[in-house]
């Protein structure tokens, strides 16, 4: 596996931020839960573990909309799953600024030789 120790940038926040990503990151799911945050918005916050360690990912609409797509509604059937952070231009109050993208990489999975495929 490639070495992937530059894709951070140092970060003190235990969140994951688009300013902390330089290169695509493989990823896994580690735990995923709502979370009510001081303001009083409540998000689905997934823990992500990837070559530098955990970080949270507070999900978007669309990052969730994402997740649910490649692994159903049910978020205890995200845990484990590979996917990729990655960043991508949004418009956030009139202006483009970067913004996190999740996406389904299944070839980060190990596959179980044991485990019956069902085709």
């Amino acid at each position: 596996m490639p070495d992937f120790s530059s894709a951070y940038r140092a970060s003190d926040s235990e969140y994951l931020k688009a300013s902390d990503i330089r290169n695509p990151i493989p990823a896994r799911i580690v735990t995923a839960e709502l979370t009510t945050f001081q303001s009083g918005d409540s998000r689905v916050v997934v823990t992500l573990i990837t070559n530098e360690g955990e970080k949270k990912l507070s999900l978007n609409k669309t990052n969730f909309s994402n997740l649910v797509s490649f692994f159903g509604a049910d978020s205890d059937g995200w845990v484990g799953k590979a996917i990729l952070v990655t960043t991508h231009i949004v418009q956030f109050n009139g202006r483009n600024t970067p913004g996190i993208l999740v996406q389904n990489h299944p070839q980060y999975l190990k596959i179980d030789p044991l485990r019956e495929i069902p085709f």
